[in-house]
């Protein structure tokens, strides 16, 4: 059995994108993408997780006991943000040859693509390019900063490619629960809690004294102050929960 890792991240530099863009656009002046909010290296102490040197990463995967990695981008996450349907259609582009030619160092290294959701006729063929002729896996985004929901049926053209071509869509999201606000969970059982409250208290550990500061305790004695309900929709796995 192959065992893979399905988030994997890779450090997108601009340096490497500005190589794959169009002139008009290479020359574009201060940062490629917007911010994306947070300081996804948290001062400096993951630094060098994400780097795309691949012998590292091959000897990484040997020490983890990974067969296959698939890459998913960090700054260029950020492309949503952008309003201008040219420029986000070129760096999409740019992103995937860059990612694509990370992938034939090795077999072992996959990836999955970014798309241009700004334009959806040129997303679509987009898609095409980046699975039947780059090579990558699937196709990824992060919504937050977009004009439009992702359930929007302006973006069903880009939805029914995807499923033609037949590779998964990855939605990649973060929200912030406004101070009092009540969670449900629906339609979606109860057997997951036991594994997020296990991954919530991994996180905590390792970053919590930097991203939940104000939090004092692991996970499972937070979860019971917060206010939400979860339907069981009589999961058998419930009682275990």
């Amino acid at each position: 059995m192959k065992i893979i890792d399905a988030d994997g991240h890779i450090l997108d530099k601009e340096k490497d994108i500005r190589a794959h863009l169009p002139e008009a656009h290479r020359r574009r002046g201060g940062s490629l993408m917007p911010s994306l909010g947070v300081d996804a290296r948290l001062g400096g102490r993951f630094s060098d997780i994400e780097c795309h040197d691949v012998p590292k990463r091959l000897r990484d995967m040997d020490r983890e006991g990974i067969d296959v990695s698939v890459l998913f981008p960090t700054t260029s996450f950020a492309m949503s943000k952008v309003f201008e349907r040219d420029y986000a259609v070129a760096y999409a582009r740019a992103y995937n040859d860059f990612i694509a030619e990370v992938c034939k160092e090795s077999p072992r290294i996959k990836a999955v693509a970014l798309l241009p959701f700004q334009d959806v006729d040129a997303a679509v063929k987009e898609v095409n390019r980046a699975v039947t002729e780059l090579g990558l896996v699937g196709v990824a985004v992060a919504p937050q900063g977009m004009r439009e929901h992702l359930g929007s049926q302006t973006f069903w053209p880009i939805y029914e490619e995807i499923q033609r071509l037949n590779v998964p869509f990855c939605v990649h999201s973060r929200r912030e629960r406004p101070a009092g606000e009540t969670l449900a969970f629906l339609e979606c059982g109860a057997g997951w809690v036991p594994y997020w409250m296990e991954r919530m208290d991994e996180e905590w550990e390792k970053r919590g004294d930097v991203e939940a500061p104000h939090w004092d305790a692991m996970f499972p004695n937070v979860v019971s102050t917060i206010r939400g309900v979860v339907g069981s929709e009589n999961d058998p796995v419930f009682a275990f929960v």
